[in-house]
């Protein structure tokens, strides 16, 4: 239980910072086969392409008055699992 003390208070964190801005947020998913990124989060130490993505991350876009267009940041990794999962014990 205290293991998932932090995961929920980052979870409510993430909810109310959703909840109080005017951006759009949209989810995405990793596919399998491609090369984990920054914006990828693994578990252990795992290595090798992404296999399984467990947890869509979330990108936050913006509208920027300046350049006049919608921009996308991200906003929330996504949680993966790589290849390297399915030869360890």
């Amino acid at each position: 239980m205290t293991d998932l003390g932090p995961i929920l208070v980052e979870l409510v964190d993430l909810i109310r910072e959703i909840k109080a801005g005017i951006h759009i947020y949209a989810p995405f998913f990793r596919t399998m086969g491609s090369q984990p990124g920054m914006f990828d989060y693994v578990r252990t130490r795992q290595t090798g392409s992404i296999f399984l993505c467990t947890f869509p991350g979330i990108t936050q876009r913006f509208w920027d008055d300046q350049r006049q267009g919608w921009f996308e940041k991200p906003f929330s990794p996504a949680f993966v699992t790589l290849q390297s999962s399915l030869t360890e014990n």
